[in-house]
């Protein structure tokens, strides 16, 4: 995700608002060169990890804490993006499972990101919603064959497929990202 720093004390109040929040506070993603199931192990059980982190990331957070930004998003947007993308996820995951190298749809996250329900809706909701689909597909993978983890699937947008191995190991990076970036928030701005 491409987020670009407008504003950076827009909408905050709180101690350290004109601190400029880090592009990725996880560190950037890793691209792994070659299968390594040691790797993709971990990030499964860091799926598992991230379904009680998402939950505490905004437990507790007011409406106003939650329309803190972060960058170009507020911390509502985030968490519904997290929810967003992996409901995305998961159906590239279930094509890749079902087909022989389907072509998944791409989605625009921003625009995504300023539809009602990231903007002004509950945050449990996109809580719920990425914890229902993370465990949906830790039963997928949990009984993946060796073979199901060179299924690819192609995305248009980057011209390329990409092997479950392979998107294990980045979403799990993904979602870390974006706890990163709550977890800077609540450490910097509330």
């Amino acid at each position: 995700m491409s987020m670009t720093t407008k504003d950076p004390t827009s909408g905050n109040s709180g101690r350290g608002a004109t601190l400029e929040a880090p592009e990725f506070p996880a560190g950037p993603f890793q691209a792994p060169t070659a299968r390594d199931m040691q790797l993709v192990r971990a990030a499964i059980a860091t799926f598992e990890e991230q379904r009680a982190r998402v939950r505490a990331a905004v437990e507790g957070l007011t409406d106003q804490q939650l329309d803190t930004r972060y960058r170009n998003w507020t911390v509502r947007q985030i968490v519904n993006h997290i929810a967003d993308s992996t409901v995305n996820y998961y159906v590239r995951w279930k094509l890749g499972m079902t087909e022989t190298r389907p072509t998944v749809a791409p989605f625009d996250e921003s625009l995504w990101a300023n539809l009602p329900d990231a903007t002004r809706g509950d945050a449990a909701l996109a809580v719920q919603l990425f914890d229902v689909t993370v465990a949906r597909m830790l039963m997928v993978i949990r009984e993946m064959k060796d073979a199901d983890f060179d299924r690819t699937w192609f995305h248009p947008q980057y011209q390329r497929e990409f092997p479950m191995w392979f998107s294990i190991v980045m979403y799990a990076w993904h979602t870390d990202h974006h706890l990163a970036q709550i977890a800077w928030v609540r450490a910097n701005r509330l």
